[in-house]
């Protein structure tokens, strides 16, 4: 009996030393991509074109209701 628990320890800690290493060495190469703060980093100059001027909300429904400019 104490011989199987002693095969299932050292499997265990087999599985777990090899899924350690495997994990460490796909982390390592996610080192190369840099954390961007800002949106503008990620636009590429001159790619934007915006060709609505309009708002398309999809699936909701909008209302519009004029401000009123009294400035009482």
């Amino acid at each position: 009996m104490f011989e199987f628990i002693c095969i299932g320890v050292v499997s265990l800690f087999c599985g777990v030393g090899t899924a350690y290493l495997i994990v460490s060495y796909m982390a390592s190469s996610l080192r190369s991509v840099h954390v961007k703060y800002e949106a503008g980093d990620y636009l590429v100059e001159n790619s934007l074109d915006v060709t609505y001027e309009n708002e398309v909300f999809r699936n909701k429904k909008v209302e519009k209701i004029a401000k009123n400019n009294n400035n009482n």
